[in-house]
């Protein structure tokens, strides 16, 4: 690894933001960066290219099921043959019980040995053959495996002691080799003929049973002795249910030695019961979930209790419900949940109190996490083991394994446990994927950890796994350097891998122990040729965070490897990021002392030895150039002590150098801050060492030496970083406090800001030259951090003007800006004493932004103008953009003459200027309230768009207004001359007539022939003849230039129309002149047969309009039409046309105009004769009034309507009609009738209960709101 330019950034240690201050120079750590970033990098990689695989086997539910091996146990079968194969499976701990289809149980023991064969036949049955030969569809074993029960699809129930055949011996368990077959010691017959859907044994005993079926009774079988000891059975009955409604029912697991009463849980089509069976049965709690399950169909249904039982899972269809409830009485619900599976479940089995089994229809297995909302864990497909159906009774799980019944054989399923993964992947030689495996299993946090065998509490499973993992890590390596040919990325990935893993383990010493022990054996295998990837894995562990200690010995032979190769880097990174503790201290010492390490010698003195003042002395020495006294940097370069300002910035705001950890007690903050404040500022020269008669002196003359020897010699060093130094140093909160160390003997005065400010005025004043770089710097920062800390720092009269003297006359261009802050920091607190002089200082340096805040502070609006005039930005220039400015101008110089008159000057003077900065509108809105004779400064504008915008908002805004006629011209001719049509012609409409010249505005608009502009104002004016004149004019200019638009065309011809009928004594002229024009322009355009078809449209439209307007007007006003032609056809420009010419259009003329005519005659006979007609219709069927469908009352068969009915009757009918009433009032003949059309008499349906606000209908049974 190549470090230099890595070591240059590190000797830089300052990030500076372009433009800022030099005050706001801020140190950052001096910690190895590229070795962290190269680490990094290579261990993220090493993760990815290695253990991506493992850590997606326990994600991906389908993968971990791989790690189910599969067992065939094909001695089951045979001996099953013989009773028709297996109907149910019932694993226990130790052998497995199976029903079979022809009604006898067999238990084999997990060698698949046959232990018994269970009859269901009593002992005291004569025929030993005579027993139930139908499959076994329940089997529930007592608590302590002596006694089991099945159930048969015909409803009998069987209790077998399976200790039977042992006389005299006492009950074991179900593991007992029992030879010969058993018949039952209890036969239960209160079910026949029901489906059987719930059976268990009654806590500790043998003979007692919860059984429940389909009918809805849940009943309490109880064995006892009868007088002839003989055993017998009553029953009681726990609950009951509707016939059909109880699906499943589950009693509560068994644990010896609790009082309390056993739990069943009972589920049913609407809801959750949970009983308490002793000393009565009680519901204890109820969930209803009928509104999920109404209207569903339910095809499968499961219960199940947890082992500890403090949970339920219930499923219906493919929904799973979850319940949790308290452990203790009484039965106290704490969580439910609800989620979907995706496929209907046919069973629900509990792995653990974290594992729920779930079977689906489709043969689909999922092992799911109860604790993470059903996250699957396990996803096994058994579809393809062609299960025995159905699969929910040939499949098992019990102890993390499963029990499978198929068409062929009887499977066991168990999971690989770790070990069995690790001891696979050695054998395969594939020793990083093992270590990998076992990085997995260090992380691992899931249910899944005790599928495989893995403790589940972390302590115990680093035990269980950690010499495993030891052991293993020496065996790959071993491995690699056994092989002939040593593949260093090999190596390189095992040691990053096996320090990474050593890191996952939460005990330090544990870590430490195996790291080391690891380490000092795995030395035996490298020599001087590959020990470099050793080290390269050991440093990028280390900047990566994984290693924090190194045993001594390889610690220091790492230290001269690379010092040797002067990758002094990372020599810096060990020394600095590991233990101390394992550091050989002398040889870190030398390191630094030939190779310069400033950072790594500050660190061992400060953090090992813990002396802060040692390497501040030691530069002090140095950069006065006493060597004689230095003992630390003494062979470093002079440039390197620089680094004592960042020293420095680190220790006095509480970070400790150089990688900026905090100091680790308050006490010792404290204490080194106040060490080096005194040392810092103190006035004279001090003791070195402490009570030693030997001065610590900055000049080899005693008499040179200044006062503040220390600050002074930091300052002259480099000036820039001692005052950015403590500029950052005055942000600590040590300074507000002035904490004084309470341990010494000799009580000294805390150094405060304002202690620190004094001493740096008085270095000022000792200048002998004011202007020197210095004293400017000086000044910048007590000006700066006056105004920032003002509640700490309090400067007099004198103070200030001694500031800004001497910023005002510094010779350093390079510094104006921070002067210039400076400055603005003072005038927040105090107001120069010479105000004029002091603009007049800032006038010669330029100071712009200085000389703003002067002229607002002193009210010095004429001179802010100016200053605003000549700033090219004066956002950027004054931070306030010169809207703003010229606004506070003017409201502040609005009211005195004076000033009035000089702004007024100077806005004349600079018009186009500020028209420019301004925008013409805001421009005119600005001078309108100031001042509104300034308009006419407009004529100075050059460019003649921006003169019209500012007019246009000037003539906006004044109201009414105040203009000189020239103006008032300029401003027409420029609206005229560079207006766009649409736009002019919408000023015309909307300009104020009053306050302009319409005259002159039409002599300018004929003179540049804008004639539809012209026709906007003659309407406005009036004048319908220049209007039709203005018309004549487009319509000749449109034929002209032949544009194609006949849109055009028709709102020209449309607007002369209309300002022909709008005129009173001239309207026959108009009309003449426009149809003269129109018929002058067909015969000049008779070569071109477009134009005379548009002309031709033209005129007949004409005619249409002229035919549409005699329709409407009086008799003695018709027959305009002849009269307007014959004026045409002795018009002069008509009379000279040939009448040939003229006779297709005045044929077409002819016809439109009598076709119009006869349209709009035919038109008006038809409105006027389907008026008549539909009054005639409306009158009518007002007087039929509304039909009914009944023509007799239904209630009591009197006529209502029609023929036969009584004449009272009928004539009460035409009144009510008449009236367009609904109900009529004949006494008790009154009628009620329905919008339905169904007739009552209201006597009758008052009869029957109804009222005249509730009437309804009885034929329809509807409620008729508007029934009367």
């Amino acid at each position: 690894m190549e470090d230099e330019t890595f070591e240059k950034k590190v000797s830089s240690g300052v990030v500076v933001s372009e433009g800022s201050s030099f005050l706001d120079f801020r140190c950052t750590s001096h910690s190895s960066e590229k070795a962290k970033t190269e680490s990094v990098e290579e261990v993220a990689h090493l993760i990815n290219s290695s253990q991506g695989s493992d850590n997606d086997l326990f994600k991906n539910p389908k993968d971990v099921a791989s790690l189910i091996r599969w067992k065939d146990c094909n001695e089951i079968y045979p001996a099953l043959g013989a009773y028709g194969g297996p109907s149910i499976i019932y694993p226990t701990k130790y052998c497995c019980v199976i029903g079979t289809t022809r009604g006898p149980i067999l238990i084999f023991s997990v060698k698949q040995i046959l232990l018994t064969k269970l009859i269901p036949q009593m002992e005291t049955d004569d025929v030993e053959n005579d027993y139930i030969r139908s499959e076994v569809s329940q089997i529930a074993v007592s608590a302590d495996g002596t006694h089991l029960a099945a159930a048969y699809p015909c409803g009998d129930i069987f209790i077998w002691n399976l200790n039977a055949s042992e006389s005299g011996s006492s009950p074991s368990s179900i593991s007992n080799v029992i030879t010969g077959p058993l018949r039952a010691i209890l036969h239960i017959t209160d079910h026949q003929g029901k489906k059987i859907n719930g059976i268990g044994f009654v806590g500790g005993r043998h003979t007692a049973l919860v059984v429940s079926d389909d009918s809805g009774q849940i009943l309490l079988h109880n064995g006892f002795r009868s007088r002839l000891w003989s055993l017998t059975y009553n029953s009681r009955t726990i609950a009951k249910f509707p016939p059909g409604q109880l699906l499943r029912s589950k009693l509560g697991p068994y644990e010896a030695g609790k009082n309390s009463s056993q739990l069943i849980a009972v589920l049913t089509k609407t809801n959750l019961e949970i009983i308490r069976l002793d000393p009565k049965p009680v519901t204890v709690f109820v969930e209803d979930f009928a509104a999920k399950t109404s209207g569903i169909p339910l095809t499968n249904s499961c219960l199940s209790w947890s082992q500890n039982g403090c949970l339920i899972a219930l499923s219906l269809n493919n929904s799973l419900n979850m319940f949790m409830f308290s452990s203790s009485p009484p039965c106290t619900l704490l969580k439910k949940s609800s989620s979907a599976i995706n496929g209907s479940i046919i069973s629900l089995q509990w792995i653990s109190d974290q594992v729920l089994g779930i079977m689906t229809v489709s043969h689909q297995l999922l092992m799911v996490d109860i604790t993470d909302d059903c996250l699957p864990l396990v996803d096994l497909d058994l579809l393809m083991y062609d299960l025995l159906i159905p699969p929910d009774k040939h499949v098992a799980l019990r102890d993390n394994q499963i029990y499978a019944l198929t068409q062929y054989t009887f499977k066991i399923g168990r999971f690989a446990t770790w070990l069995d993964v690790t001891l696979y992947r050695v054998q395969k030689a594939d020793y990083i994927g093992a270590l990998n495996f076992f990085e997995t299993l260090l992380k691992l946090r899931s249910p899944v950890a005790e599928l495989i065998k893995l403790e589940s509490e972390q302590k115990r499973r680093e035990d269980q796994l950690g010499r495993l993992f030891f052991n293993l890590a020496l065996a790959a390596l071993r491995f690699i350097f056994e092989n002939s040919n040593v593949d260093y990325d090999d190596l390189y990935q095992l040691f990053s891998t096996i320090v990474r893993i050593i890191g996952l383990f939460h005990d330090k010493f544990i870590r430490a122990t195996y790291f080391n022990s690891f380490l000092e054996q795995s030395l035996e295998y490298f020599n001087e040729e590959n020990i470099e990837v050793l080290y390269e894995v050991l440093v990028n562990s280390v900047t990566a965070g994984l290693l924090t200690s190194l045993p001594p010995v390889v610690f220091k032979d790492m230290l001269e490897y690379y010092a040797k190769r002067k990758r002094t880097a990372i020599v810096e990174e060990l020394i600095m990021v590991l233990n101390p503790d394992m550091l050989d201290i002398d040889l870190a010492v030398k390191i630094c002392k030939e190779y310069g390490l400033f950072n790594v010698m500050v660190y061992i003195w400060t953090r090992i030895f813990g002396d802060y003042m040692t390497p501040l002395v030691d530069a002090l020495c140095k950069i006065s150039q006493i060597t004689e006294e230095c003992s630390l940097f003494k062979n470093m370069p002079f440039d390197e002590m620089k680094k004592i300002y960042d020293y420095l910035s680190f220790t006095l705001t509480g970070r400790q150098y150089p990688d900026a950890t905090p100091f680790h007690s308050r006490e010792l903050e404290v204490e080194v801050k106040s060490d080096l404040y005194q040392m810092i500022f103190s006035g004279s020269c001090v003791e070195w060492p402490s009570n030693n008669s030997r001065k610590l002196r900055t000049k080899k003359e005693k008499l040179d030496e200044p006062a503040f020897p220390y600050f002074n010699l930091l300052l002259d060093y480099n000036p820039f970083r001692c005052l950015s130094t403590f500029n950052e140093a005055f942000e600590d909160s040590f300074l507000n406090n002035s904490e004084v160390n309470v341990n010494e003997e000799a009580q000294r005065l805390p150094v405060t800001r304002q202690t620190i400010i004094y001493i740096m005025l008085d270095i000022i004043r000792k200048k002998e030259n004011s202007d020197s770089p210095e004293a400017t710097l000086l000044a910048i920062f007590i000006s700066t951090n006056a105004f920032k800390y003002p509640q700490f720092i309090r400067l007099n009269k004198q103070d200030f003007e001694k500031l800004i003297d001497v910023l005002c006359q510094s010779e350093q261009p390079s510094l104006d800006a921070d002067i210039q802050r400076a400055l603005e920091s003072i005038l927040a607190l105090y107001a120069p004493s010479n105000v004029n002089q002091f603009i007049k200082q800032l006038e010669e340096k330029k100071f712009t932004r200085v000389l703003f805040n002067v002229y607002i502070k002193a009210r010095k609006f004429v001179g802010l103008f100016q200053l605003t005039i000549k700033s090219e930005d004066a956002s950027q220039d004054f931070g306030m953009n010169i809207v703003s400015i010229i606004q506070l101008v003017l409201k502040e110089t609005k009211g005195d003459s004076v000033t009035h008159s000089s702004v007024s000057e100077l806005i004349e003077d600079n018009f186009s200027l500020l028209l420019r900065r301004l925008g013409p509108k805001e421009a005119a809105l600005l001078f309108e309230g100031f001042d509104n004779q300034l308009h006419n400064c407009v004529t100075t504008a050059k460019d003649k768009n921006v003169q019209l915008e500012y007019l246009d908002q000037a003539f906006k805004i004044s109201s009414p207004p105040q203009f000189d006629q020239e103006i008032k011209k300029l401003y027409i001719d420029l609206t005229i001359h560079q207006k766009k049509k649409e736009e002019l012609i919408s000023w015309l409409r909307n300009v104020d007539l009053k306050s302009v010249d319409s005259q002159y505005i039409l002599s300018l608009l004929i003179a540049d022939q804008k004639h539809e502009e012209a026709y906007v104002m003659h309407d406005r004016l009036g004048t319908f003849g220049a209007m039709v004149d203005d018309m004549i004019y487009c319509i000749e200019e449109w034929f002209q230039n032949n544009n194609g638009r006949f849109e055009t065309l028709d709102s020209y011809l449309t607007a002369a129309i209309d300002a022909a009928n709008s005129s009173k004594l001239d309207k026959k002229l108009n009309w003449t002149k426009l149809t003269a024009c129109l018929f002058n322009l067909f015969g000049r355009n008779a070569a071109d047969a477009n134009k005379r078809m548009a002309c031709n449209h033209a005129v007949q439209k004409l005619f249409i309009k002229l035919a549409m307007s005699e329709s409407t007007v009086k008799q003695e006003e018709s027959g305009k039409a002849e009269n307007i032609l014959t004026n045409v056809l002795e018009h002069q420009d008509i009379i000279m046309k040939r009448i040939q010419d003229l006779k297709e259009l005045l044929l077409d003329i002819f016809a439109a105009y009598n076709i119009e005519q006869h349209i709009s005659r035919l038109i008006l006979k038809i409105l006027q004769s389907s008026s008549t007609d539909m009054i005639y219709y409306y009158k009518d069927h007002v007087q039929v009034g509304q039909s009914i469908y009944n023509h007799e009352c239904v209630i009591c068969g009197k006529k209502i309507w029609g023929l036969g009915l009584d004449t009272k009757v009928f004539e009460m009918w035409e009144t009510a009609s008449r009236k367009y009433s609904t109900s009529l009032d004949m006494g008790e003949m009154a009628i009620v009738l329905f919008s339905c059309r169904h007739a009552f008499h209201r006597e009758c349906l008052e009869n029957l209960g109804q009222r005249s606000a509730t009437y309804f209908c009885l034929t329809c049974n509807k409620r008729d709101k508007n029934s009367g």
